[in-house]
């Protein structure tokens, strides 16, 4: 409790909540062709976490 999630967005749009260690990506929630993965730490207020000003993220892109 208390301790936040994270959000998964593709291609910039909210995709997921995630309250795990990890997140199974299905094949329909990909579009055809490069999809940009974004994934942050959010408290429970669905704030951002930052550290020193920057939104706490991480970054990468898959090909379907």
């Amino acid at each position: 409790p208390n301790e936040g999630h994270t959000h998964l967005l593709i291609n910039g749009k909210k995709a997921a909540r995630v309250y795990g260690s990890w997140f199974h990506i299905g094949p329909d929630m990909l579009a055809e062709g490069a999809n940009d993965i974004t994934v942050t730490l959010n408290a429970n207020d669905h704030s951002d976490l930052q550290y020193q000003g920057v939104r706490i993220e991480a970054k990468s892109s898959v090909t379907k």
